[in-house]
């Protein structure tokens, strides 16, 4: 059964907000990491959903590494500007459990 977008979103936003509030959290409170990890998905879960796959004529794993790539740095350089107790490799290192857990969880999903 294949999700459909709005759930995904819905899906993402829930288990990386988890996260990054774990991994992220300091002076910041829960409203301000939410509203980051909602920007950093309407940044990129279009694109990986719907903008790779309509204009790079490329097969699926090569495809779905690509969306991953672009995700993780969007997310990555957002976290890193957005929090102040997060320095590149905290952000890369929340950026990388976030997305892999919700790409783990839409796989098992689907």
């Amino acid at each position: 059964m294949e999700m459909n977008f709005l759930l995904a979103f819905v899906l993402t936003n829930i288990l990386e907000f988890a996260v990054v509030y774990l991994m992220l959290r300091g002076r910041e409170g829960s409203l301000h990491i939410a509203e980051i990890v909602l920007l950093c998905n309407l940044l990129t879960l279009p694109y990986v959903w719907f903008v790779f796959p309509a204009f790079l004529a490329m097969p699926y794993f090569p495809l779905l590494a690509l969306s991953e790539v672009f995700a993780l740095f969007i997310e990555m350089l957002l976290y890193a500007a957005s929090f102040r107790n997060a320095g590149a490799l905290r952000a890369t290192f929340a950026a990388v459990v976030a997305n892999a857990l919700s790409f783990l969880v839409g796989f098992a999903l689907q």
